[in-house]
């Protein structure tokens, strides 16, 4: 993780070193910072600019998250612990309208190390209920990883939500179907598979896959309210049940097919969530995840101010893979400008270790065999 400094380089998680200073790996962050101040320095939230009579527009925003970690696991052997500040996601977006067409592109600096395209798609709406995407787009299937990391309710998303996809990524190259009438919404994606972003139209990977995800509004009436987990005080009742399964096929490694489902709950100053999912493959060492995995998580904030969110959070997981997942978090949001601008602290506990199922490095969740401990500060800053 590239500004995490390590005192012991042969930490658990076998990748755990100082990062070259190179040139070339900073690029990407000030190609980023250059495009995000013309954009600052523009318009308040954005650049924004209409067509002739209002038919075609361009927005463009962006996002910065900088944080510090601090992790160790005295437990674990040879783990003295590491701790340093990281550019967590740097991140622009583009969104050029031609009447209701939205051709949208998303690109980031995640860990400072090159510009990469995170999605590019186009998105058009048919009629009152249907819309239709396609591209490299999010995929709709486990509505943690859905939810913008500039939305999350602590530092960063759960293990959990990360791992129970049919691969380590959300996003996918495919055409997606929505269908929605409140209080029912349904997406329907046909694709290349979780992990096919970024790959040629005949290089390694899935072949095809299928994901469909509903949902449904039990009380309440705007499923916009559930972009993200907060709930500012004023919020009106909200209660969203959602679930979805994927299945896949890569070449030599089978059919793998991933399963989740959600409950989600928000009022004035309150919110809470769980979920559980999990995922199971033919051929383990083919597709290079675990041949099965199940989780459930689940989180809970309330408001003691009009901008101070206290929150807990608690994650469990087990794999057919090494040592099961134990996770428990507790933390504070302060929203000086709302999600604008943003102040997140956090501390948790893997109690018993962190298998190689469930590490994730990048947000300081390192493998280890003995109780691992995490502190990390966040400030998100969007415009």
């Amino acid at each position: 993780m590239p500004g995490l400094q390590s005192h012991n380089r042969r930490a658990a998680s076998g990748n755990l070193r100082r990062m070259p200073r190179s040139r070339k790996r900073h690029r990407g962050l000030i190609g980023l910072l250059a495009l995000s101040l013309i954009a600052v320095t523009h318009a308040r939230g954005g650049f924004h600019v209409d067509g002739a009579a209002g038919e075609t527009g361009l927005d463009i925003g962006g996002r910065l998250q900088f944080r510090y970690t601090a992790t160790a696991s005295p437990e674990t052997p040879n783990d003295d612990g590491a701790y340093g500040f990281s550019f967590r996601r740097l991140r622009l977006y583009f969104d050029y309208r031609i009447g209701d067409l939205h051709t949208i592109v998303k690109l980031g600096s995640p860990d400072i190390d090159g510009v990469k395209l995170i999605e590019a798609f186009a998105t058009k709406k048919f009629g009152e209920d249907w819309t239709i995407s396609g591209g490299q787009i999010r995929l709709a299937f486990n509505r943690e990883m859905w939810v913008s990391s500039k939305r999350q309710l602590a530092v960063d998303r759960t293990s959990i939500a990360n791992n129970i996809n049919a691969g380590r990524s959300d996003k996918i190259h495919g055409v997606e179907f929505k269908y929605e009438a409140e209080p029912v919404r349904v997406f329907f994606t046909l694709g290349e598979g979780v992990d096919s972003d970024g790959k040629t139209f005949n290089g390694p990977g899935s072949e095809w896959s299928v994901t469909v995800r509903g949902e449904i509004l039990l009380v309440g009436d705007n499923f916009k309210q559930f972009k993200q987990y907060t709930a500012p005080r004023g919020t009106k009742p909200g209660l969203l049940l959602g679930a979805a399964a994927h299945v896949q096929h890569t070449p030599d490694a089978g059919e793998r097919f991933a399963w989740t489902a959600d409950l989600g709950y928000q009022a004035s100053g309150f919110n809470a969530m769980i979920m559980s999912g999990g995922h199971t493959a033919e051929d383990r060492n083919a597709a290079g995840e675990p041949e099965s995995l199940f989780g459930v998580a689940g989180h809970v904030g309330f408001y003691v101010a009009d901008d101070v969110e206290p929150f807990a959070r608690y994650e469990w997981g087990t794999a057919s893979d090494g040592a099961d997942l134990n996770v428990a978090t507790v933390g504070v949001n302060w929203y000086i400008a709302g999600q604008a601008l943003k102040m997140t602290v956090d501390a948790g506990v893997a109690f018993g270790g962190v298998g190689p199922a469930f590490n994730r490095n990048s947000d300081g969740l390192l493998e280890a065999t003995g109780t691992r401990y995490l502190l990390r500060g966040q400030v998100q800053m969007l415009f």
